[in-house]
């Protein structure tokens, strides 16, 4: 919208300025839709829920670890993530990148609290919005995808992390864990979530 601006004649500022949206709703609304292209709204419905329900801010190879594996099924090692890696791009005008000095640290999240807000809010219609989800809904997916992740034959099933000893569950110590985490970005956040 301000890029807009930037290129319309003054004399024509005006009538755009009639134009712009009402409130956050309304502004959020024409960013997703008009920022987004149809063809990577399935990325998008992917990324958003991810970020909403994520306990903590998720790095940009733990998303990318994740889309990837979303994606194809496929656990992928980080030194095969640069495909990837530009996940957030799609959503750009409303994600956040923190960029750290190891760029390894870089985390993603929403650019404001009412981007989050706005996303699990319920909206007018049966069926919502292409990008409304609800909090159990986000829960879920990012549920599914650590479940799924951890399930994977790389990590032998889930007995990688987990084992079962006389009935009960023994989490794997995470420095037994350590080479495995150096390659799968994403696995210590699915083991600990």
């Amino acid at each position: 919208m301000v890029n807009e601006l930037e290129s319309t004649p003054n004399y024509e500022v005006a009538d755009k300025l009639k134009d712009l949206p009402e409130g956050l709703d309304e502004t959020y609304t024409k960013i997703l839709d008009d920022s987004i292209p149809k063809k990577r709204r399935e990325d998008a419905r992917f990324l958003l829920p991810s970020i909403v329900a994520a306990w903590r801010p998720l790095t940009k190879k733990e998303l990318a670890a994740s889309f990837a594996f979303w994606k194809t099924g496929s656990v992928v090692g980080d030194h095969d993530l640069h495909d990837y890696m530009d996940i957030c791009v799609s959503c750009s005008s409303i994600i956040y990148l923190d960029v750290a000095s190891n760029n390894d640290e870089t985390t993603a999240n929403f650019c404001h609290q009412s981007v989050k807000d706005f996303l699990l809010k319920n909206h007018s219609g049966l069926s919502g919005p292409w990008y409304q989800t609800s909090s159990d809904g986000a829960n879920l997916h990012m549920f599914q995808m650590c479940w799924r992740y951890l399930s994977n034959d790389m990590f032998f099933h889930g007995r990688l992390v987990i084992s079962r000893r006389n009935n009960m569950l023994l989490k794997t110590p995470t420095e037994d864990l350590q080479a495995h985490l150096y390659r799968y970005s994403f696995l210590e956040y699915a083991s600990s979530e």
